[in-house]
């Protein structure tokens, strides 16, 4: 919903939506591709628009999300959501710690194992509305 009213042309679709945002900053965006996605929509108000008060609302929430970006605020979707952990998943990451394993962590799902420095690209962005 705050993606189409950040879209549209209409003002006081716009502004709402960017003074509600400013309120709930702290505990929302909480995932990286919502974040990434506001950011590219804010740039765009406050470098396209010729409304300046919004121009100056926008770039104020530009550095909102700014500040939660360069903090790593944001976590990936595979991160956000609760999987049930059985008692042999538990069982074989903690074998993989023990032995010295780099960096992985097993998903409990699949078994598989990737790497935390290169998480796995996010494919439920259309779940999110964008």
């Amino acid at each position: 919903m705050s993606v189409a009213n950040l879209e549209s042309k209409d003002y006081m679709k716009i502004k709402n939506t960017i003074v509600i945002l400013r309120e709930v900053a702290t505990c929302y965006p909480v995932i990286v591709p919502i974040g990434t996605r506001f950011q590219a929509l804010f740039q765009n108000i406050a470098t396209t628009d010729d409304r300046g008060d919004l121009k100056l609302l926008a770039n104020a929430y530009l550095g909102v999300l700014k500040r939660q970006s360069d903090h790593n605020s944001w976590m990936p979707i595979s991160q956000f959501h609760i999987t049930k952990t059985t008692p042999e998943a538990l069982a074989s990451a903690e074998s993989k710690v023990l032995d010295g394993a780099s960096g992985g962590s097993t998903s409990t799902e699949t078994g598989s194992t990737t790497s935390k420095t290169n998480p796995p690209k996010e494919t439920e962005d259309r779940r999110y509305g964008f």
